[in-house]
């Protein structure tokens, strides 16, 4: 600026020097100055072009990015979410977050990150679904075989099974000591979800048969065992090779068989005991029976019969340690039987020991034994230890297996009532007393039950 300055001085210096010389004064033209005015004059084009320079740079630059901006603002960048604090995860929590943060980001311009940002990567959104119920399927199994042991023979005989869960297409594997086969078809009768009946042919041998089912999902059940017993020969014919003579005889002369005499087996022996002991009880000599089931037992452990007719005797005699030694080995022989736990826990039960009888009996139930009287059994256990709900189940079970048993919807009944069920109480009193198979005595106060079930329902119809 202090050039401008100079130049507008020189200016004002010459009009005056000029102004002079119009009114007398001379003015002697300086021929040096005036070579020196266009370097001069061109020098202050020069600046005067520098400084509009300066001056558009300074100032209409500016004025130029904010008009941009007012036209195209910058985009915002979306931050990164900042993870949040530690807390319980749920399914639902998971849901509302990504259904938070997705509707967020809809409502925000598109950004531009920069190269050395993150992008933000937003996980699909979820859904909530709903849970899938499944019921567990319900699992097939054997309780007992009727009759326990069958007379070998070349006559087809049937044989019951009696257990849970059977289907019309259930197959029946039976295995003896060479092979095994599976019956299906015609050989199976299928009488009830409980009840299967076959058609077998043992042949006669004395063998240890073991017999399963399979139901038409793959399920398997526990496996079994029965006994066929061997068939006493008196020659020397058997069904597979009929015998025939070729020996040559004289016209006319007889034909003669040979025989001889076949030892009994130590079953078959143990099964002549076991009837001889039978005959003893009837002539009430309780002593010689109980030594001839011991000398069965003693010749063939496997003896079923025997075994349980010598413990029952036993027990009833009061000779419960000797009753328990042969109960153990045959539960060792017969583990799916339900009869040596339940005259195991018996025996708990009458020395006081109830919660030790129901040990032994649930475990014979986890186990995977399923029978209507251990069921019924265990549920007067715990009705006999104030547990009703638990009685109430474990009748129900029993009941479902076999519901004409009116003694066991008496027990229900009884449960029920005490549990306070009253309603519940009254229908299993009247199934009791529809069952048709109830006691003199046990209809009588059936009958009393339901007039007193009824009255306290009337009285409060919320029970």
């Amino acid at each position: 600026m202090s050039l401008i300055n100079q130049m507008l001085k020189d200016l004002e210096d010459r009009k005056e020097s000029s102004v002079k010389g119009q009114n007398g004064i001379i003015s002697r033209p300086n021929s040096r100055a005036r070579s020196s005015r266009a370097p001069l004059i061109f020098l202050s084009l020069i600046t005067i072009g520098l400084l509009i320079t300066v001056l558009y740079l300074l100032w209409w630059q500016p004025l130029s990015e904010q008009a941009s901006r007012s036209i195209n603002p910058p985009a915002e960048i979306i931050p990164p979410p900042v993870a949040p604090a530690a807390s319980t995860t749920t399914i639902a929590s998971l849901v509302e977050e990504a259904e938070s943060s997705t509707s967020k980001i809809a409502t925000q311009p598109t950004a531009k990150l920069a190269a050395s940002e993150t992008p933000v990567v937003i996980a699909p959104r979820l859904t909530k679904q709903p849970a899938i119920q499944t019921s567990p399927l319900q699992r097939v199994s054997i309780s007992r075989l009727s009759p326990a042991e069958l007379n070998g023979g070349w006559q087809r005989q049937k044989l019951t099974v009696i257990g849970d869960n059977f289907k019309p297409t259930s197959q029946i594997q039976l295995c003896w000591p060479t092979e095994c086969t599976t019956l299906k078809d015609k050989r199976i009768r299928y009488l009830s979800p409980t009840e299967l009946q076959i058609s077998i042919t043992t042949g006669t041998k004395q063998e240890r048969w073991q017999l399963t089912v399979r139901n038409p999902n793959g399920q398997a059940s526990n496996t079994l065992s029965f006994y066929v017993k061997a068939v006493i020969a008196t020659n020397d014919t058997t069904p597979e090779q009929p015998a025939t003579d070729t020996t040559e005889r004289p016209q006319g002369e007889g034909e003669t068989i040979s025989k001889r005499i076949i030892p009994l087996t130590a079953y078959q022996q143990a099964e002549t005991y076991y009837l001889e002991a039978n005959q003893s009880e009837k002539a009430h000599d309780s002593a010689r029976a109980i030594s001839l089931w011991e000398r069965a037992i003693l010749l063939a452990p496997e003896h079923h019969a025997s075994r349980q007719k010598l413990i029952n005797k036993l027990i009833a005699s009061g000779r419960t340690v000797e009753a328990e030694g042969h109960i153990t080995q045959g539960i060792k022989l017969f583990p799916n039987d339900p009869i040596y736990h339940q005259r195991l826990a018996q025996i708990h039960a009458s020395q006081g020991d109830t919660d030790g009888a129901i040990a032994i009996a649930e475990g014979a139930i986890k186990q995977g034994i399923s029978s209507a009287e251990l069921y019924a059994f265990t549920a007067t256990l715990y009705q006999r230890n104030k547990q009703f709900s638990k009685s109430i189940e474990r009748y129900q079970r029993a009941l479902a297996l076999k519901p004409g048993r009116g003694i066991w919807w008496v027990g229900l009944g009884i449960s029920f009532e005490q549990n306070s069920q009253f309603t519940e109480a009254l229908s299993a009193y009247q199934q009791a007393q529809d069952s048709g198979s109830l006691s003199i005595k046990l209809r009588s106060y059936v009958e009393g039950q339901i007039a007193q079930n009824q009255r306290r329902i009337k009285n409060n119809p919320s029970n």
